[in-house]
């Protein structure tokens, strides 16, 4: 028999809005009904007519031969008193319009749509085969793996539709073929419609014996009442009866008031629990119990991979199928506990480790930042600045020249202790202050260490202070008119804010050029008890004011940029990367539109993760970044805050919907948890278990990496250069948050780039362990840590295995909360001692991993209770 689904619709439309089909097996007619076309007729000069299929309210269906092409067609005929209705034209052009963007073996082929002799008609694949209808009717129930088969040709079809934004609104077995090879297919799209067009439409349309509550009653209509249609089906096929009988339109409502979900458990008892369940969900009165969506439903049917099958078919899964795919990620009690656990000791433990190894612990921080703000604030004034300032800038920070003068001393051998780090400490803590609101060029965050804005406005002043609060470095901008003077400048205040003895120095010629404006130049060497050599002071006045007062370390040089330190090769690869980035962008822009022209494009994806990240770096830079009272100031800082932040989730939108649908095919498990995350499934087990993952991966490569920097002092070997990246997170409780905020964008761009990474590699290799050994070995050369002598390698090796491992067992979740993790435990100062003044921030840092961990705990147990057995026994 015919494919279509003419199936009777001698129900009467109740309104121009309603478009009930009571669901009738005769598709013949009755004997005495004419037939329009008799066997052998010729239409259109091509289609020579062989026998009628079916009649129904919609139509005519026969069987025919395509004499140009030489094969079977169905072909539909609207009724002819339809012929003059517009809107029953527009149903018609509407079936051919969305039917055949379906194609998929399990859905029926629409052809195309023509009219001959004021006869308007579709033509369609011809299915040699029976309706669902009546062989249910010849046999009862199917057996049970047969039914399972035709229950996922029917959700893959639906699949394949739902996927185009197409709604069927008619399922029922009418309207499913079973073909020659027993193949189920889906027909009649004549009430198909697109989700976003029945938005704001209600009407009532369908067959009552199949229709969801929603539908019945005019609401909206969702691809979720299709699953509640496609149930009823299943449920027929598995226990060879309807579960709604009923001979009129009231005694169907009826039958529907007096059953429901729960009684349906009862009644299903015989069948295979899965199936049961699967029944169960997709029959909820509310549509927003039933499954999240059709692969859903698959996933959940007994036995099958339909992400496997959709891979092997050399098809592209949608979001939605992997989503579904895979377990539920469920973890039991007895598995669930012991990593938390494992999680917590590990990150308790690296915390501990943190302060012996890292700059911070090994160095003395007496005082805190409000602190050393007073005391630059007095030596300032002592030097003429005692009018209060309109902006200021304070921050703790790693003096620069330290760490390469350390990293030097390692090289060529040196004493690795050297007494001068007694004496001067390599953290420095930096203030600027100005009469006028400060802003560089960028607007960006003004450095309290940065030579932007310039010293160069009357008033200004920056001091470089020891962590006791010793003085280091002084500079003052004086007055833009000055009598000349010949007087010599107080120096006491200076010398007695260094700690050094004054009476101790000798007088020598100035090396140092001063970096203010100067009529006189002064230098001093001092002789210091603990140092062989004598330090070095150097100072400048301005008509008899002091504007410049230095002490001079072993470490410190004359001014030099931060990329005056890059190594030629360094260089290089800093144009190969802008080079790449451009191109990137480029290359980008051009496959995201080719993929959402071809319909491949995850265009919810893109937008709730441009959003994730635009909104992550738009709050950090707005807690980051200097505010000022000038609205036109203030105003341009939060234009390109946001210009910034737009920028970012723009091009990762542009970036993910270029390279998603790639990854999507090639390594499409790796976005399971993803997928699921993106679609608000926060609750989702196998998104906690991958957060735990992530967390304690990362916790352990971080205890590693501090066991590694421990154990050379330990054995007595040479110590690596303490490691540190910036004091910023401490400064303040705004840098704090600030930085959170960056690192989890920063997270989600890393964790995507990675991925991307692995996509490019397959690409080019075409195979799956090539790929995993060349991303294997990137992640070990990407390691930016030095002089950890022969323990540097070993632990390079780790780290990469550890994250190689992550990428590819548990996907983009675990890596983006790895790198998060990885990164907060690696910028915040981390101690367990309370009586240290920064130990609230390093609490803070610490019981948000911890955090993570326990919610990632809490939901990969799912709904399991938290102990597999009570704890205490009746």
């Amino acid at each position: 028999m015919h494919s279509d689904g003419s199936s009777p619709s001698g129900g009467d439309s109740k309104s121009d809005q309603t478009a009930l089909k009571p669901d009738r097996s005769d598709r013949s007619g009755s004997a005495g009904e004419k037939v329009r076309f008799t066997p052998g007729s010729i239409l259109a000069g091509r289609y020579r007519v062989v026998a009628l299929l079916g009649r129904g309210g919609m139509g005519e269906v026969y069987r025919a031969e395509d004499m140009k092409l030489g094969q079977q067609v169905a072909l539909k005929f609207l009724p002819r008193e339809f012929a003059v209705d517009a809107d029953k034209l527009s149903r018609l052009h509407d079936e051919v319009r969305l039917g055949r963007q379906v194609s998929h073996p399990n859905v029926c082929r629409m052809y195309d749509i023509s009219e001959w002799e004021g006869h308007h008609f579709i033509s369609m694949e011809y299915i040699d085969g029976e309706d669902l209808a009546s062989l249910l009717r010849r046999i009862g129930k199917l057996p049970h793996d047969k039914a399972l088969e035709i229950a996922r040709d029917l959700c893959a079809g639906l699949a394949a539709a739902h996927g185009l934004g197409i709604i069927h609104r008619d399922l029922k077995p009418a309207n499913v073929m079973i073909d020659g090879r027993g193949d189920a297919r889906i027909t009649d799209f004549g009430l198909a419609a697109l989700a976003e067009d029945l938005e704001q439409r209600r009407e009532v349309a369908g067959t009552p014996a199949y229709m969801a509550p929603e539908q019945l009653e005019g609401g909206v209509v969702t691809p979720k009442t299709d699953l509640y249609s496609l149930a009823l089906i299943f449920y027929e096929m598995f226990t060879g009866r309807r579960l709604f009988e009923g001979a009129t339109f009231g005694e169907i409502i009826s039958r529907r008031k007096d059953s429901s979900s729960q009684s349906l458990s009862r009644e299903t008892s015989e069948l295979d629990p899965a199936v049961q369940q699967v029944l169960v969900r997709c029959l909820e009165e509310d549509p927003l119990r039933r499954p999240v969506s059709i692969h859903s439903v698959i996933a959940a049917l007994p036995g099958g991979d339909p992400l496997q099958a959709a891979l092997d078919a050399g098809e592209t899964p949608s979001p939605e199928m992997i989503a579904a795919a895979g377990s539920t990620g469920e973890l039991s009690p007895a598995i669930a506990w012991p990593l938390l656990i494992l999680t917590v000791v590990v990150l308790i433990g690296a915390a501990a480790l943190s302060p012996r190894v890292r700059l911070y612990g090994q160095t003395d921080l007496p005082l805190e930042p409000f602190e050393l703000t007073f005391r630059a604030r007095q030596i300032l004034a002592g030097a003429g600045l005692d009018q209060r300032p309109a902006d200021v800038v304070a921050e703790m920070g790693v003096d620069l020249d330290y760490r390469f003068w350390k990293r030097e001393q390692n090289r060529s051998g040196a004493p690795s202790s050297s007494v001068a780090e007694r004496v001067f400490s390599p953290l420095i803590f930096g203030y600027r202050e100005s009469p006028a609101p400060m802003a560089t060029s960028s607007l960006e965050r003004v450095s309290a260490f940065g030579s932007e804005p310039a010293l160069e406005l009357e008033g200004m002043g920056q001091v470089i202070l020891e962590p006791d609060g010793r003085l280091r470095k002084m500079i003052v901008v004086p007055p833009d008119e000055l009598a000349p003077s010949d007087a010599d400048p107080d120096w006491g205040p200076m010398w007695a804010a260094t700690g050094l003895d004054a009476a101790q120095a000798a007088a020598v010629d100035p090396k140092w050029r001063p970096p203010v404006g100067s009529d006189r130049r002064f230098a001093w060497l001092v002789r210091v008890p603990e140092l062989e050599e004598p330090v070095r002071v150097e100072a400048a006045s301005l008509a008899g004011l002091p504007v410049w007062f230095e002490a001079i370390t072993p470490w410190n040089k004359p001014f030099q940029p931060l990329l005056a330190h890059r190594r030629p090769i360094q260089r290089v690869a800093d144009l190969l990367f802008l080079i790449v980035m451009l191109g990137s962008m480029i290359i980008s822009g051009v496959l995201a539109n080719r993929n959402l022209r071809r319909g491949r494009g995850d265009r919810q994806g893109a937008w709730r993760v441009g959003s994730f990240v635009m909104i992550a770096i738009f709050l950090a830079g707005i807690f980051v970044n200097d505010h000022y009272w000038s609205s036109v100031l203030e105003g341009s800082v939060i234009v390109m805050s946001i210009a910034w932040a737009l920028f970012a989730g723009v091009m990762i939108s542009i970036w993910y919907l270029a390279l998603e649908p790639y990854l999507r095919r090639r390594w499409p498990r790796t976005l399971i948890s993803w997928t699921r995350l993106l679609q608000w499934r926060w609750r989702d087990p196998l998104v906690g278990r991958s957060i735990i993952i992530g967390v304690l991966a990362a916790a352990v490569m971080r205890l590693a990496h501090f066991v590694t920097l421990a154990v050379p002092s330990w054995l007595g070997w040479t110590p690596p250069v303490p490691w540190d990246s910036t004091f910023l997170e401490i400064s303040g409780w705004k840098y704090t948050i600030g930085f959170l905020f960056g690192n989890a964008g920063s997270a989600v761009l890393v964790a995507l780039m990675w991925m991307v990474v692995l996509l490019v590699v397959h690409l080019v290799l075409r195979r799956r362990s090539a790929a995993i050994a060349v991303v294997f070995v990137l992640t070990v050369l990407s390691g930016g840590f030095e002089n950890y002598a022969v323990l540097e390698w070993p632990l390079k090796l780790f780290m990469g295995s550890v994250m190689t491992w992550v990428m590819i067992r548990h996907g983009l979740v675990a890596l983006a909360f790895l790198f998060f993790t990885f990164d907060t435990f690696g910028n915040f100062p981390m101690t367990l001692d309370p009586s240290v003044w920064y130990f609230d921030r390093s609490l803070l840092a610490l019981a948000l991993l911890i955090g993570l961990a326990v919610f990632g705990f809490t939901r990969a147990l799912g709904a399991q209770p938290l102990f597999a057995e009570p704890l205490l026994e009746d």
